[in-house]
């Protein structure tokens, strides 16, 4: 993907973000927020945006220092 979309994409974003909020060494939810946020704000016609909205305000509730 990156190799195509070198600005990126929705779908790119929203993998990111479930990439990164997986129970791994990697996990970093701020990054899996952020990334989520990014598809949320600048993808309103994303066959995704419900989704990464959910896991935005899901985080929003119950991740402190997230905003």
């Amino acid at each position: 993907y990156i190799e195509l979309f070198k600005r990126g994409s929705d779908e790119v974003f929203y993998l990111y973000g479930l990439a990164y909020e997986q129970d791994t060494p990697f996990r970093d939810i701020k990054l899996s927020y952020a990334n989520y946020k990014r598809v949320r704000d600048e993808y309103p016609r994303s066959a995704r945006w419900k989704a990464a909205a959910e896991r935005v305000a899901y985080m929003e509730r119950h991740y402190y220092g997230l905003k």
